[in-house]
C-alpha cells in the first residue's frame, strides 16, 4: 500500500562557504567601526579656522514695482484682514476677564480663612481638602495662564508679520513723489493701514498681557497656602509624639468658652456653598442620573449577551442598584465638578455616600467580609458625622474619643467569635487585633492631649479597613468589565479573543490586582504618614553610587536597567502575540515568513531594550567601542560555536529551509520542528521525545525536508499474509481500506502490490 507525493530537500555543502564569509564579516566589523571612528575623530578633532568671522550683512529690501503696487495693495488688504481677525476678541481673553474681578476680591480673604482653618482644624482630613482645594485653584490659574501665553506669542507672530509685510511698502513710501496719483494712494492706504493692524495688535497684546500680570499676580495666593499646608504636614510629621493640648482630666482642657453659634457654622457654610455653587451641584446630580442610567443599561447588555453566569452573579446584584452605583462613579468628578467645596460639604459628601457605597459593595463580599463591610461603614458613618457637626477642637476631641471607644466595641465585637483555621479568617484576625492596639493608642493619646496623634491613627485604621474592602472588591468588577467588552461583536472579530479570551481576561485582571494591591500598600503608609520616611531611604539606597571599573553606577540606575529590559522582553512577547495571532495571518505571505517575521520583530525589541536599559543606567555607548573590539576577538576564538549556532539561525530565518511544522530527517531522528530559535532548533520526535539540534546542523550538514513545499509524502507498508491465502483477495482488502481511510489522498490513488514469496508469508 502506497501513498504518492513524495519530495526530498537537501542542503549541499555550499552553506559551508557562506556561513565562513558571514562569520568573517562578523569579527571584521568591529575593527572597521572602530578604525573609521578613530579616523574621523583625527581628521575632525581640529577644525579650521573660518577666513571670515563677521555675520552676514542683511540685503537691502527692495521697493515694490509700480506694476505690482496696485496687485500688493489688494493683496496686501487680505493678509490684514486676517490679522486684524487673529486681533479680535479671543475667548479665554474674555473668560479671564469676566473672572478675574471676582478672583481678585474672593482669592485674598479665602487664603486667610483657609490659613485660619490650618492653624485650628489640623486633621489630615482638612488639610487633605484644602490642599485639594487650592491645588485645583492653583491649576486652573495655571491653565489661564499657558493659553494667555499662547495668545500673547500670536499677537507677536502677527506683529512680526506686519513689520515683514510693510518692509517694502515703507521702502516704496520714500519714493512715493515719483509715483503717478492711483499709486501714490495705494501706497499711502497701505502704509496706513499696516500701522492700524500694527497698533491693534499690539493694544490686544497690552490687553493681555495685563491680564497675564493680574494672573500671575493671584498664582501667589495658592502657592502660599500650599507651601503653609506642606509646613503644617511637616511639623505634624515632626511633631506627631508632642502634646499640643491639655489632658483631659485637665480642667484647662474646657476652659475655652465656646460660642453656640460656632457649631451652626459647618451647616450655614454647606447651605452658602450650595447656594453660590449651583451649576455645580446640578451637574453632579445630572451627572449621577446619567451614570445611574448607564449602569442600569450595562447590567441589561451583561444580561442578554452572557445571562445568569455564576462568575458574573455577584456583578449583576451589584449592578441591580444603579443609584448607589452612580454615587459611587460620581465620586471621581467630585473634584472638577465642585473644586472649591468646603471642608464641611467634603464631610457631608461621605455622610451622604456612606449608605450607598455599602449597599453596592456587600454584593461582592463574602458573607464574613459583609459583615465587616457593616461595621466599617458604621464607623466610617460616625467619622464623617464628627468631622461635620463639631468643628470646635473640644468637641471634636470628645467626639473622637467617643468614636474611639465605639471602634473597640465593633472591633471587639468581631474577634469574640472562635478562631477559624483557613487562612482569610486567620488574616482578618490578625488584621482586627492590629487595629484594636492602633485605637487603643489613639484613645490613649487623646486623652493624654496629642490629639494629632488621635487623628492621623483613627482616621488611618478606618481608610485601612475601607480601601481593604474596596480593593478586594475592584478586581470582580474590573474582571466583569473585561469579560463584557471581550463578548461584544468587535472584540469577537479578533482572533486572539475567539481563541485566548480566557487567559487574556486572567492576565490582565492579575496584573490590575497586583497594582491595586502596590497602590493600596503606599497609600497606607502615607496615611500613616510613614510614606516619607519609606522614601527618604529608599532614595539614600537608589542613589548610592557602585563603582564598577571606570564606571560609576548607582542602584537605582541598575533597577532601571533591570526593570526597562524586564519590560522590553515583556513587550516582545506580547508584540509576537499579536502578530501570530491576528496581524501576519491576516497577510497572505508565504509559508514560514509570518514565524520569521515573528521572531526577528521580538528579538528586535529586545535589543532595543537591552540599549534603552543600557541607557537607563547611564552608560555611555560609546565607551564600549575598544570592549566590543575586544569581545569580537574572544568570540571568534572561544565562542565560535554560539556564533556559529547564531549566525545559522540567522540564515534559517531568512532563507527557511524548514519552517515550524515541517517533518524533517536529521542524523536519523525523524521529528517535527516545534521551535526554531537563535541559536538552535527543537524537534519533537513521533515517540514524543523532544531533540535540541544545534542550527549548524542545519546549514553544514545535509538533512531531508518531508514537507519543504507540499505536505504530501508516500508512505510505504510492508505487510505478510500465510501461505495459501488469496493473493487477489488480500490486494482487494488491503485497496480498500486504503481507499477508505480519511488521511489518504484520493489522487493519486492508493496502490497495493505483491513484492514476492517470503520464508513463511507472502509478502505484500
Amino acid at each position: 500500500m502506497k501513498k504518492l507525493f513524495f519530495k526530498k530537500k537537501k542542503l549541499g555543502p555550499r552553506a559551508r562557504k557562506r556561513l565562513s564569509l558571514t562569520f568573517a564579516l562578523f569579527l571584521l566589523v568591529p575593527f572597521a567601526t572602530l578604525s573609521l571612528k578613530d579616523a574621523a575623530e583625527a581628521q575632525f578633532a581640529t577644525p579650521p579656522a573660518p577666513l571670515h568671522s563677521s555675520a552676514p550683512t542683511p540685503s537691502p529690501i527692495a521697493p515694490i514695482s509700480v506694476a505690482e503696487i496696485l496687485l500688493g495693495w489688494d493683496q496686501l488688504q487680505t493678509k490684514l484682514q486676517d490679522l486684524r481677525t487673529t486681533a479680535g476678541e479671543s475667548d479665554i481673553a474674555n473668560e479671564v476677564a469676566g473672572s478675574l474681578d471676582d478672583l481678585e476680591a474672593a482669592l485674598p480673604d479665602q487664603a486667610e480663612e483657609d490659613w485660619e482653618k490650618i492653624t485650628v482644624e489640623t486633621s489630615p482630613g482638612n488639610i487633605d481638602n484644602l490642599e485639594a482645594k487650592w491645588m485645583g485653584i492653583r491649576d486652573n490659574l495655571s491653565g489661564w495662564n499657558k493659553q494667555l501665553s499662547d495668545r500673547i506669542k500670536k499677537l507677536t507672530d502677527g506683529i512680526d508679520q506686519v513689520a515683514t509685510l510693510g518692509g517694502p511698502w515703507h521702502v516704496t513710501g520714500r519714493e512715493k513723489a515719483q509715483l503717478d496719483p492711483p499709486n501714490q494712494q495705494a501706497v499711502s492706504d497701505a502704509l496706513q493701514a499696516l500701522q492700524g493692524t500694527k497698533s491693534l495688535l499690539e493694544a490686544r497684546r497690552a490687553e493681555v498681557l495685563t491680564l497675564q500680570e493680574r494672573v500671575t499676580a493671584l498664582l501667589d495666593y495658592p502657592r502660599t497656602v500650599l507651601e503653609q499646608t506642606a509646613t503644617v504636614r511637616k511639623e505634624q510629621s515632626q511633631n506627631l509624639f508632642i502634646r499640643e493640648s491639655a489632658a483631659l482630666w485637665n480642667p484647662v482642657a474646657y476652659s475655652k468658652d465656646v460660642r453656640p453659634e460656632t457649631y451652626t457654622k459647618p451647616f450655614k457654610g454647606l447651605l452658602a456653598y450650595l447656594e453660590k455653587d449651583r451649576t455645580g451641584v446640578l451637574g453632579f446630580i445630572l451627572l449621577v442620573v446619567i451614570l445611574a442610567a448607564a449602569v442600569t443599561a450595562l447590567r441589561r447588555f451583561a444580561l442578554n449577551e452572557l445571562g445568569h453566569e455564576p462568575e458574573i452573579e455577584k456583578i449583576l446584584r451589584a449592578l441591580s442598584r444603579p443609584i448607589s452605583g452612580g454615587l459611587l462613579l460620581a465620586i471621581v468628578a467630585i473634584p472638577w465638578l465642585l473644586p472649591d467645596r468646603p471642608p464641611s460639604a467634603v464631610s457631608f459628601t461621605w455622610v451622604a455616600l456612606t449608605g450607598p457605597m455599602i449597599l453596592f459593595l456587600s454584593p461582592l463580599v463574602g458573607p464574613e467580609v459583609r459583615k465587616t463591610l457593616y461595621a466599617l461603614g458604621l464607623w466610617m458613618l460616625i467619622d464623617a458625622l464628627r468631622t461635620f457637626m463639631f468643628p470646635v477642637p473640644l468637641a471634636n476631641r470628645l467626639s473622637l474619643l467617643g468614636e474611639g471607644l465605639l471602634a473597640l466595641f465593633i472591633i471587639g465585637w468581631a474577634l469574640r467569635r472562635h478562631s477559624h483555621p483557613d487562612e482569610w479568617h486567620a488574616g482578618r484576625d490578625q488584621g482586627l487585633r492590629a487595629a484594636f492596639v492602633l485605637i487603643s493608642v489613639a484613645i490613649g493619646a487623646n486623652i493624654a492631649g496629642n490629639v494629632t496623634l488621635a487623628q492621623m491613627l483613627t482616621e488611618a485604621t478606618l481608610f485601612t479597613g475601607i480601601s481593604f474592602i474596596a480593593v478586594v472588591a475592584v478586581p470582580q468588577i474590573f474582571r466583569f468589565c473585561l469579560l463584557v467588552s471581550m463578548r461584544s461583536e468587535t472584540a469577537r472579530q479578533l482572533r486572539m479573543v475567539r481563541r485566548h479570551e480566557t487567559a487574556i481576561r486572567e492576565r490582565l485582571t492579575d496584573v490590575a490586582t497586583k497594582f491595586l494591591w502596590l497602590l493600596w500598600g503606599w497609600l497606607i503608609l502615607a496615611r500613616f504618614r510613614i510614606a516619607d520616611i519609606f522614601a527618604s531611604y529608599g532614595h539614600k539606597i537608589i542613589d548610592y553610587p557602585i563603582g564598577i571599573g571606570g564606571f560609576g553606577l548607582s542602584l537605582g540606575d541598575i533597577l532601571s536597567a533591570g526593570l526597562v529590559l524586564w519590560v522590553s522582553v515583556y513587550l516582545s512577547r506580547l508584540i509576537r502575540f499579536v502578530l501570530d495571532e491576528d496581524v501576519l495571518p491576516r497577510a497572505n505571505l508565504p509559508r514560514g515568513v509570518p514565524y520569521a517575521t515573528s521572531v526577528l520583530t521580538g528579538y528586535i525589541v529586545i535589543v532595543l531594550g537591552a540599549l534603552s536599559s543600557a541607557a537607563a543606567a547611564g552608560i555611555d555607548m560609546s565607551r564600549f567601542a575598544l570592549i566590543i573590539s575586544a569581545l569580537g576577538v574572544g568570540i571568534g576564538i572561544g565562542l565560535q560555536d554560539v556564533v556559529n549556532n547564531f549566525v545559522s539561525g540567522m540564515i534559517l530565518l531568512f532563507e527557511r529551509p524548514l519552517q515550524v511544522g515541517d517533518t524533517v530527517d536529521v542524523e536519523g531522528t525523524l521529528g517535527t520542528v516545534k521551535r526554531i530559535g537563535l541559536r538552535s532548533s527543537t524537534l519533537q520526535t513521533f515517540d514524543g521525545a523532544e531533540r535540541v539540534v544545534p542550527n549548524s546542523r542545519f546549514i553544514s550538514q545535509e538533512f531531508t525536508n518531508w514537507t519543504l513545499s507540499d505536505n504530501s509524502r508516500r508512505i510505504e507498508i510492508a505487510i505478510g499474509v500465510a501461505y495459501g491465502t488469496d493473493p487477489v483477495k488480500v490486494l482487494q482488502i488491503l485497496q480498500k481500506i486504503a481507499q477508505e481511510h480519511e488521511g489518504i489522498l484520493k489522487a493519486p490513488p492508493p496502490t497495493a502490490i505483491m513484492t514476492g514469496y517470503g520464508e513463511s508469508s507472502l509478502d505484500f
